[in-house]
């Protein structure tokens, strides 16, 4: 409330809600499991375009070039690797 900067999500309430029974915890009852994850992140990523707008789809462009310039990484260890490896 001190920060207008700062927002809250409730992804806690979100896990722990009533009306879900527990459907999002592993047969545990501690931990998460991925359906409880994803419904959080789904939600948060919902709410963040509902407050912003599409930005989001640069982010997802920026992951695409990132992702790519990772692989292109990973073929030049993989070459590295063989140039000096067993002979």
């Amino acid at each position: 409330a001190n920060r207008s900067y700062v927002d809250y999500f409730p992804s806690y309430e979100l896990i722990n809600s009533p009306p879900f029974r527990g459907a999002f915890f592993e047969p545990n009852q501690r931990s998460v499991n991925p359906h409880g994850v994803n419904f959080v992140m789904d939600s948060f990523f919902k709410s963040l375009e509902a407050k912003f707008g599409k930005i989001m789809k640069q982010a997802e462009k920026n992951d695409k070039v990132s992702l790519k310039t990772n692989q292109q990484d990973v073929v030049c260890e993989e070459e590295l690797l063989a140039a000096f490896g067993e002979k």
